[in-house]
């Protein structure tokens, strides 16, 4: 079947994304044993405690000193200077004039870079740099600009976080998102059609048909939906006219508009659409399937930055959930409930840190299996 692409694989084109500026409104008031945004902070006769990696309201002990707080959060000063290389190193360090922040373009652009904004800008605030957040055309451009130098931080999908890898850029991952604090680290993949079609009910009848995937880099809109096929008997090559829809809004807005008789997405936006599909409603899709748990999405930051900014960076990008933006005034008054990556109503994304790439073995075993897609062995650089 002949193979049809909506865009040029391995662009580069990178554009500036749009500014943003937090509101100045105040926080929303704490409730004991509620979820807290910075460990220290006392209101209200409550003070946010750390449990082990999460933080709540609770009542402020009386022995607390009000300087505690800041204590807690604030790094103290030797008391004696130290002369050992290794210090002296790090002191003669040069830190960059600013960083790059670069997410992989599952929605569009626009869209993309407003969901990121409150999230860049509490990172800068964190790390004491200016952080430009840029556009790629595709998946392949973010690792395009981490070999060239040219991004620092990048938001990858599971795949295209091993394809870097794979190709040499030098990454480490910091963390991966959770939909709250605490919640599955995983999601998946959904093949669906348009709602009130009744010639495709199972996978096995999307042969013959016009299927629209996603970026050839993207886990969810590439990799397993080849793997979901194949389990079915189905080549992706030769059993059905295989559509490269560039991102998960497209696929659906293509069935929507029925360019595509089917298509695949990761699941919450088949069953929320946004971006280029904003106008496309639930009801207007018919999931047909869902694949495996997939590892949820890395966030990771070039190894080769200066060893000082590697730890800073490391440390706070798991802390900058959405509880750390709501309750920092970093969400704009348009949308208050804003996480990072989103700016949807009632959001309370998290980060898990991660130490290892051990995480996402079950992409790594994914992509060496027969039925993979080809953007699985990149050529070394």
């Amino acid at each position: 079947m002949k193979r049809l692409s909506a865009l040029s694989i391995g662009a580069i084109a990178l554009v500036s994304a749009v500014a943003f500026v937090p509101p100045s409104g105040a926080a929303s008031a704490p409730k004991l044993g509620r979820p807290c945004a910075r460990v220290g902070q006392v209101s209200g006769g409550l003070t946010c405690t750390a449990s082990g990696t999460k933080r709540m309201w609770a009542a402020t002990q009386a022995t607390a000193a009000p300087t505690s707080a800041v204590t807690a959060t604030t790094p103290t000063a030797p008391t004696t200077p130290t002369t050992t290389p290794q210090v002296a190193a790090a002191t003669s360090e040069k830190l960059p004039a600013k960083l790059i922040f670069a997410p992989v373009p599952a929605e569009n652009a626009i869209v993309t870079a407003s969901n990121w904004a409150p999230f860049v800008k509490a990172l800068s605030d964190r790390v004491g740099i200016p952080i430009e957040q840029v556009a790629t055309t595709d998946y392949a451009g973010v690792t395009e600009g981490v070999l060239a130098g040219k991004v620092d931080i990048a938001m990858y999908g599971p795949l295209s976080y091993y394809i870097a890898v794979q190709a040499g850029a030098k990454l480490k991952g910091v963390a991966i998102q959770t939909s709250a604090f605490g919640a599955s680290e995983t999601y998946q993949s959904y093949l669906f059609t348009k709602a009130g079609r009744t010639d495709i009910n199972t996978i096995a009848d999307v042969k013959g048909k016009k299927v629209c995937f996603g970026d050839p880099e993207s886990t969810s809109g590439t990799l397993f939906p080849y793997l979901m096929l194949a389990d079915a008997g189905i080549d992706t090559q030769k059993d059905i006219t295989n559509v490269v829809a560039g991102a998960h809004d497209k696929s659906i807005l293509a069935v929507a508009n029925g360019s595509c008789d089917a298509g695949f997405a990761f699941d919450a936006i088949v069953t929320t659409p946004s971006g280029a599909a904003a106008g496309v409603k639930a009801s207007d899709l018919k999931i047909i399937q869902k694949s495996k748990p997939i590892p949820n999405s890395p966030i990771a930051i070039r190894t080769d930055l200066p060893a000082s900014l590697v730890q800073k960076l490391q440390k706070a990008i798991p802390d900058i959930d959405a509880l750390y933006l709501q309750g920092n005034n970093y969400c704009p008054s348009s949308a208050p409930r804003c996480g990072p990556g989103s700016l949807a109503a009632n959001q309370q994304q998290s980060w898990k840190a991660v130490t290892s790439d051990a995480w996402f073995e079950p992409v790594a075993s994914a992509c060496k299996l027969p039925a993979a897609p080809s953007s699985c062995r990149p050529a070394k650089k």
